[in-house]
């Protein structure tokens, strides 16, 4: 069974709520950061349509097994965005329903899946409610989201939600050196400027995202240490990595820390050179104004139908301007 260490035990609790007579046949996944809920309620709709169940394990040789494993289980149902677009297919929607609800009465258990149902809240009306409280026999609804406070509303006491907050630390650190052979004190600080996902901390590893890391550490000690032209836009405007930008973010925020003290939360803690440097020439003031202009092309980022790389352009052109501005004024109150 493929499962991630940090949700066995998550799985091992859905199963055996399964198990129980108190069960309801709809629940909802929800985690605030990408943990791999997608391939935990996989392994369920697994379980569940396994016909030679070995506890809490399905048996991988039954035709329900093998039909899953083809993605081709005629009694598996999975409704997702379409890729990037977030656009949801209303007519997947409707023939997918008229399946499990026009179909002749059977005996087989069917699964429907709802990945990210977040951006299906449209469709979240009285009768969708209804059909996910009181589904068709045999009928078991798996949702998925990374935004429960979105739907919490609508669906709020009438499923069950399973929460899944911060994985343990020890165990993702664990994992990913397994998967990278990467030291502890590396993956450590990539687990929290990946908020804490492993997954995500794992993609954050590649060598080029390292490199670039670890290039803009050196121009921008260079670029903060210079008295007039920063020189943002050459050095910055081919990093459209939005990691690199939530990198900057980051090392802001621990510039903050260092100015408080407050050491042994600092996340970039083989930087304390650039901390140090962003510590002593920006008062808190101008960190924070730096950080609200990143986290705005950060925002914009995530919408499709802006230019990224003219929208890139102008967050790096407004915070040259403003470090600009801070430096004279900071050159002022010194003479």
């Amino acid at each position: 069974m493929k499962n991630y260490p940090w949700l066995k035990n998550t799985y091992s609790n859905i199963i055996n709520y399964y198990k129980s007579k108190y069960k309801k046949n709809t629940i909802l996944i929800s985690s605030t950061i990408d943990l791999g809920i997608n391939i935990l309620s996989y392994n369920i709709g697994k379980w569940i349509l396994c016909s030679n169940k070995k506890k809490i394990n399905y048996c991988n040789q039954c035709i329900n097994c093998i039909l899953m494993q083809q993605k081709n289980n005629p009694n598996y149902y999975k409704i997702t965005t379409n890729n990037k677009n977030k656009k949801i297919n209303k007519k997947e929607i409707n023939t997918i329903f008229n399946n499990i609800y026009n179909l002749i009465e059977n005996n087989y258990k069917k699964i429907v899946f709802i990945e990210e149902i977040e951006y299906f809240k449209k469709y979240i009306n009285n009768t969708f409610i209804d059909n996910l409280i009181k589904p068709q026999k045999n009928t078991y609804f798996i949702l998925n989201t990374n935004n429960l406070i979105n739907i919490k509303k609508q669906i709020n006491n009438k499923i069950t939600i399973w929460k899944i907050i911060n994985p343990n630390k020890k165990i993702c650190i664990d994992w990913i050196q397994k998967k990278t052979k990467i030291k502890k004190k590396k993956c450590s600080i990539a687990l929290k400027l990946s908020e804490k996902s492993p997954l995500k901390a794992l993609n954050i590893l590649n060598k080029k995202y390292w490199k670039n890391r670890k290039k803009l550490e050196i121009k921008l000690i260079e670029i903060l240490n210079k008295e007039n032209k920063l020189d943002l836009l050459t050095n910055l405007n081919n990093l459209e990595n939005i990691e690199i930008i939530k990198w900057i973010c980051a090392i802001l925020m621990d510039a903050i820390k260092w100015k408080y003290k407050a050491y042994d939360i600092i996340i970039n803690n083989d930087q304390y050179t650039l901390i140090k440097t962003l510590s002593k020439n920006l008062s808190i003031f101008s960190i924070y104004k730096s950080i609200k202009i990143w986290i705005k092309y950060i925002n914009l980022f995530e919408i499709n139908t802006v230019n990224k790389k003219s929208t890139l352009i102008t967050s790096i052109l407004n915070w040259e301007n403003f470090l600009l501005k801070n430096k004279k004024i900071n050159k002022c109150i010194n003479n």
